[in-house]
């Protein structure tokens, strides 16, 4: 830039140029792919439950002169709308779904992403979600209530995954009983 405006003739690649130290601003901008932690949420899901899901977006800036001037900070604005399209996109499915369906359900936030930030010239190139933590309550047998039925059907789903072997063992462990109900999550 110099006084202000984009200098249109500049090349925008890499390379030796001159600068007016006076007149010409300089900005760097890393081209390199950036993964962006994605913290755990706490989302609503199309089931009445609530989850908590963490991720990672893997992204590269594409086009520098668009990241410059389309957008004052690249970096945050992918950070925000990540958080934001994540939370959106996962509030929308069964947790069943998220479980069974866990890359296409990646695959479609992906998709929404690269189309906001294409305009940003910012390219996603992959999303991954890492973690879905459910909360389920766990009931003492004297103080039974019935489940709400996307609870059962979660249970039903997980019945022969590794954790709810780990879950049954805990519950057969009568070493600790409390009066009191417990909560646990799965990891």
């Amino acid at each position: 830039m110099r006084f202000g405006h984009i200098r249109k003739n500049v090349s925008r690649g890499a390379g030796v140029y001159f600068i007016l130290p006076c007149t010409d601003t300089l900005t760097k901008v890393d081209m390199r792919t950036k993964a962006l932690e994605l913290p755990f949420q706490e989302i609503f899901t199309k089931d009445p439950l609530v989850i908590d899901v963490d991720g990672v977006v893997y992204y590269r800036v594409q086009d520098a002169f668009l990241a410059v001037t389309k957008v004052s900070d690249a970096d945050v604005a992918t950070n925000l709308l990540a958080k934001a399209i994540m939370k959106n996109t996962l509030g929308t499915q069964t947790l069943s779904h998220l479980i069974s369906d866990r890359e296409k359900v990646a695959k479609e936030i992906q998709v929404l992403l690269g189309n906001i930030t294409a305009d940003w010239g910012v390219t996603i190139e992959h999303v991954e979600i890492k973690n879905v933590k459910t909360r389920v309550n766990v009931v003492s047998p004297g103080n039974v209530t019935p489940q709400p039925r996307p609870v059962k059907e979660a249970s039903i789903f997980l019945q022969d995954s590794p954790v709810s072997i780990q879950f049954r063992c805990l519950k057969a462990d009568g070493a600790h009983p409390s009066p009191h109900t417990s909560t646990i999550i799965f990891t």
